[in-house]
């Protein structure tokens, strides 16, 4: 920890020229903190220009919602009575955007320092230029959680990708563009028949593409009864309690496709809905999410992406142990 304390030291010297001097925090004040939190971060007293701050480094290196942090930092800085600047090691692209918007203070040594009450946004020193991925349509998430979750789809020429996932060929042309480059997961093989060869699999693969992928929900609508249809998942925490020990809800969680919805609402199956309150929740997705499970449940890796920013304590547990539960 020293080390990296010392690294964080050199990198604001060398961008502000001045040293911060972090050393540790009174422990009569830390340890009035939650233990969570005690674990979770070392604290280190730190001056900036004439800014008295609290440095929160995080320890185990985890990767902790932009909700949740807000929380946490808000927690330390009623304790110490300090703005505070959280700390780490490394920060994942879609991380970095969601802590800007929310005015999160973070610095990442030799990366990356954004401290907005001191109006300081630096980013990326000796990285000017790099491209960055475009966000991935739902269209590429779906083709990359089937290879995952379902079915291999190594080595398999484009059209028979396209027959499987019933999209058209243009559609698979344009994800295996992306795939190779723009995240570089995989290589497109062949001249007249093209097929696609990963660079790698299971949890690596999932690891490398999981910060390109969002949400797969677009809208939750709320409906008065509970409705028995044929085409849907059980989702949300229900689903969750599924994969994991945590408990259910009484409320019903449907998810399906958006326009298999947008037909339920043309045919008048569904008349009375809203989006506030009801017995059943419909979730509608951007893709269809019975493709990707073989029983009544969402699959475990979209389900991580609907509760990936979900600020409880409880259900970034649940997810992370079901993710560890996948048998890859």
């Amino acid at each position: 920890m020293n080390e990296f304390v010392n690294e964080l030291n050199d990198y604001v010297k060398d961008v502000l020229g001045y040293d911060p001097d972090a050393h540790p925090v009174d422990n009569t004040i830390r340890n009035t903190l939650p233990l969570i939190l005690r674990n979770k971060y070392a604290f280190y007293d730190a001056v900036l220009e004439d800014h008295q701050l609290v440095i929160a480094v995080n320890v185990n290196d985890e990767n902790t919602p932009a909700d949740q942090l807000r929380k946490q930092l808000d927690m330390v800085y009623k304790a110490f009575g300090k703005h505070v600047v959280y700390v780490t090691n490394r920060l994942k692209s879609y991380n970095r955007k969601r802590f800007i918007n929310k005015k999160i203070a973070f610095i990442v040594p030799g990366k990356q320092m954004y401290i907005p009450y001191m109006m300081i946004d630096l980013q990326d020193f000796g990285l000017k230029g790099a491209k960055r991925p475009e966000a991935m349509t739902p269209s590429i998430q779906y083709m990359l959680l089937y290879h995952l979750l379902i079915e291999s789809l190594e080595s398999l020429p484009l059209n028979i990708i396209a027959e499987k996932l019933n999209v058209g060929p243009m559609t698979i042309t344009r994800a295996a563009a992306y795939m190779q480059d723009e995240i570089n997961v995989c290589r497109v093989e062949g001249t007249r028949e093209k097929n696609l060869v990963f660079h790698m699999d299971g949890s690596a693969l999932w690891k490398k593409v999981e910060p390109y992928m969002a949400t797969p929900v677009k809208k939750t609508i709320f409906v008065t009864d509970f409705l028995n249809l044929p085409e849907y998942r059980i989702t949300n925490v229900n689903a969750l309690a599924n994969y994991t020990n945590i408990a259910g809800d009484n409320r019903h969680y449907m998810a399906m496709a958006d326009f298999q919805f947008n037909e339920l609402l043309k045919n008048k199956t569904i008349k009375d809905y809203g989006d506030q309150d009801g017995e059943t929740a419909i979730e509608t997705w951007k893709y269809d999410p019975v493709g990707l499970t073989r029983n009544q449940f969402v699959d475990p890796l979209s389900l991580y992406l609907v509760f990936r920013d979900d600020p409880g304590e409880r259900i970034q547990i649940a997810i992370n142990q079901m993710l560890e539960d996948i048998k890859w």
